[in-house]
């Protein structure tokens, strides 16, 4: 399953090795429970995956026990998304929608499982970050009959924001505040390349990335051509962002809009747009962005 390389040493051990024997090895973090078997005709390290996914939990009493060890628990959950890397996608989803069909009868599991959801599935910073993951599980925890409604809506509202803010998925047209280029609105931008800066009040990070992209000369070099526009966007209050109209870049287009519809996740949140308004890449740093700036001016003056 081609999500993200998230398979650990503890999976690597189940899935390749043979079981030879190692001498005075450190021991394992704790576990729930003993892991099963892998049967040893299965030697191909995506089938050993498969059923390492598949049978994981067989033993595991997640509807009427709840669990008390958590840190137990935190290995075994992530153990479990270790295996998702080298498992066929079929299988990892028919076992997510059988782990979420058990564990949605114990709201205590159920919300361990959530917890552990935001804190290593959704977390950037985390080996197991998987936006597709993370889908699968809000989308099959919606879809439970037992799980409290407030719950089912803010992992849909999570899973929807993931959805609007993929690389290759279209941003929706929004309208402009100010617009150097005299564009009413997103889709009015007709450069190549739109550029995305999410404005975040008290984030120093954030506006030492704007200073540097604004006093990019191959930046405002491509801006004057008009194969790149840069939208500086707003959320909030919209009578809040008048005051700072006056200290945008010259040639910068002003957006205020809900920025909650927004993958925001690590800021600054910079988002890089085809001519389509597609995103073709987000959260790229500002070293990356100015080489890439650089490249392509320098491209046009040969």
């Amino acid at each position: 399953m081609k999500i993200r390389n998230i398979f650990t040493a503890a999976a690597l051990a189940v899935v390749i090795a043979a079981g030879s024997a190692r001498a005075e090895e450190p021991a394992a973090p704790a576990t729930l429970f003993e892991y099963p078997s892998v049967p040893d005709k299965l030697t191909k390290p995506a089938m050993r995956a498969n059923f390492m996914v598949e049978h994981l939990w067989d033993k595991c009493d997640l509807e009427k026990t709840a669990v008390t060890d958590l840190a137990a628990f935190h290995n075994t959950f992530t153990d479990y998304l270790s295996f998702f890397a080298l498992a066929d996608k079929a299988v990892v989803e028919k076992s997510i929608k059988k782990y979420v069909e058990r564990v949605a009868k114990n709201p205590t599991n159920l919300n361990l499982t959530v917890g552990m959801l935001h804190s290593d599935v959704l977390n950037l910073r985390s080996q197991y970050c998987s936006d597709e993951v993370y889908t699968m599980f809000a989308d099959n925890i919606a879809a439970a009959k037992k799980v409290d409604k407030a719950l089912k809506a803010k992992l849909q509202a999570q899973a929807a924001v993931l959805a609007n803010s993929a690389v290759g998925a279209t941003v929706a047209d929004f309208p402009l505040r100010q617009s150097p280029a005299g564009a009413a609105s997103l889709y009015g931008l007709t450069a190549g390349t739109t550029i995305l800066f999410f404005n975040s009040d008290g984030c120093i990070d954030c506006s030492i990335y704007k200073v540097r992209l604004s006093a990019s000369i191959a930046a405002s070099s491509l801006i004057k051509e008009g194969h790149l526009r840069i939208v500086s966007v707003y959320g909030g209050d919209p009578a809040a962002v008048e005051s700072k109209l006056a200290t945008e870049p010259a040639d910068w287009e002003v957006a205020c809009i809900d920025t909650a519809a927004y993958d925001q996740r690590l800021r600054p949140a910079v988002y890089v747009l085809d001519s389509d308004k597609k995103i073709t890449t987000k959260f790229v740093d500002i070293d990356s962005l100015l080489h890439a700036i650089e490249s392509v001016a320098q491209a046009n003056d040969k």
